[in-house]
């Protein structure tokens, strides 16, 4: 009698471990509607979540991070799993169609109500998945080489072009100076280089493809900031070790190919001193610079010397043309007439071809065109000697300017005189600017000033008086 109880246990035991899966499989046709309604429900937390990390995403890809790839693996497999809900919600719609949703059908219940158990603990586990991420995003690496937006067509420059390239292939060059008079193209042939290698980047295996603007008085130090951030380098901005500074841009170029594309250099400077390696066309280091001035190639010891020349007169109409737009210079015969006058007054000059023609594309009578070549020659033949001699395109830089529609918008332009001679100046910057000084009125609400200070801006860059900045969207 001792045994019974002994037995017994081991009874319920056996029968325990037999009853649970037959139970639960015997619950599953009654339980088919709030499986269903809970595989729902944590289904749309799972797209709240979902949503939730994308918009973080969304915020870290705009400070220029990157998805890591748990939370991408993450948001695939929500994808997946939503789409395997899909497939059981209509099974299960369908079933309730043709069926109702008390029938009979114990086998198709449990078929449904079972996968909807299945995914519910998929689902669910997802959920938790997605609350633990500590991290979504990382810093997004630099790119070895960026686009540069270039304002007009490029016309005429192709020659120009093919022979810088030929001299990157060249491993007895190091150095390519273009120097030539301000206006005839050497920014934009330097842009041209840049995009160029950009379409045809393996040909040239260079592990960094930097471009940027020296200008007048340009300091060591903020080449040596503008090329780190180039290269993903942080350095602090602390004039007093610029020599740490050096070495650190040094030991991080020394090992690799790269192509510093040096704009608008109006003196010599230590390449060495900034923490350039001496350019070595065999391990495909090269340095491409341009200057207004022959003397600044020598004293850079370029390798090869190229002159820009204002561009011929076919090329010089096609690209007034570009500017000025087709339907306006067709718009009439005797303004076509008229046109290639003007065109003829800019000498060939891209900067005045552009400015000029950009500053008449919306001029479609005779007497405009008439007054502009007047205003042109008369440009010409008066005024001071160093708006004749000191720059060729000023006049036609005046000639935009004095074409504008109001003299407050006049009075804005020069206010950006104000900033160092190849500064970006930040849209918001400027229009608070203009409001201190009172050029730009506080409207009804402070958003209506800052748009009318914005639609002014984007006229003086239509009148090529302005033109992007570093940042195209936010900068001028």
């Amino acid at each position: 009698m001792a045994l019974l109880p002994f037995f017994g246990s081991i009874v319920a035991v056996v029968l325990s471990q037999l009853w649970n899966p037959l139970g639960l499989h015997l619950g599953y046709p009654v339980k088919v509607g709030g499986n269903m309604k809970k595989l729902t429900i944590f289904t749309k937390r799972l797209q709240a979540r979902r949503d939730d990390i994308k918009a973080q995403i969304d915020i870290a890809e705009r400070r220029h991070k990157t998805r890591k790839h748990k939370a991408k693996e993450w948001l695939q497999s929500v994808k997946a799993i939503e789409g395997e809900v899909k497939v059981i919600k209509h099974a299960y719609d369908e079933r309730c169609r043709c069926c109702g949703e008390f029938s009979l059908d114990i086998i198709g219940k449990h078929r449904i109500s079972r996968r909807a158990a299945k995914k519910l603990k998929q689902v669910m586990e997802l959920f938790d998945r997605g609350g633990a991420f500590e991290e979504i995003a990382v810093e997004l690496p630099l790119p070895s080489i960026e686009e540069m937006p270039i304002a007009s067509a490029v016309i005429g420059m192709q020659s120009n072009l093919e022979k810088i390239l030929r001299h990157l292939e060249d491993d007895k060059v190091g150095v390519v100076g273009v120097w030539g008079m301000g206006g005839v193209g050497k920014t934009t042939l330097l842009k041209s280089i840049n995009n160029h290698l950009l379409a045809d980047f393996e040909s040239f295996c260079y592990d960094h493809v930097v471009c940027i603007a020296a200008s007048k008085g340009c300091k060591l130090e903020n080449l040596q900031l503008d090329i780190a951030e180039k290269i993903g380098l942080y350095l602090k901005q602390d004039s007093s070790i610029t020599t740490s500074h050096t070495s650190t841009i040094f030991n991080l170029l020394k090992n690799k190919k790269f192509l510093l594309l040096l704009d608008d250099l109006w003196e010599p400077i230590d390449l060495a001193g900034v923490g350039i390696p001496q350019p070595n066309g065999t391990r495909n280091q090269k340095i491409v610079l341009t200057t207004r001035f022959e003397k600044v190639c020598g004293n850079m010891g370029v390798h090869t010397k190229i002159k820009l020349e204002c561009v011929e007169p076919d090329n010089a109409w096609e690209l007034f043309k570009n500017s000025v737009s087709e339907d306006t210079v067709n718009s009439d015969a005797r303004i076509q007439s008229l046109a290639r006058k003007v065109c003829r007054r800019c000498s060939g000059l891209p900067l005045a071809l552009i400015f000029v023609g950009r500053s008449m594309s919306t001029k479609r009578t005779l007497q405009e065109w008439e007054n502009a070549i007047a205003s042109l020659e008369n440009m010409r033949l008066s005024g001071n000697s160093c708006m004749k001699d000191a720059h060729p395109v000023l006049s036609t830089i005046r000639f935009s300017y004095d074409i504008l529609e109001d003299e407050q918008t006049k009075r804005c332009f020069l206010t950006c005189a104000l900033w160092p001679e190849g500064y970006s100046i930040w849209k918001v910057e400027l229009v608070d600017f203009w409001m201190g000084l009172g050029l730009q009125p506080i409207r009804a609400t402070i958003e209506d000033a800052y748009n009318e200070g914005f639609s002014r801006i984007e006229r003086l860059k239509k009148a090529c008086l302005l033109e992007d900045g570093d940042v195209s969207d936010k900068e001028v």
